[in-house]
């Protein structure tokens, strides 16, 4: 679901700044990929998934 959000915020941000606003956006992805994935692999590992 926050993939989903922040493609919906990537799109708005550029379509609203011409692209100049994803390089505010675009690290901001990653790191919430990053999080995201990091809590995933933490479930795994406590055997809750």
């Amino acid at each position: 679901m926050p993939a989903l959000i922040m493609l919906g915020v990537n799109i708005v941000v550029g379509a609203i700044t011409l692209g100049f606003g994803l390089f505010l956006t675009w690290p901001l992805c990653a790191m919430v990929g990053w999080s995201r994935a990091a809590r995933h692999n933490k479930l795994l590992a406590q055997g809750k998934i």
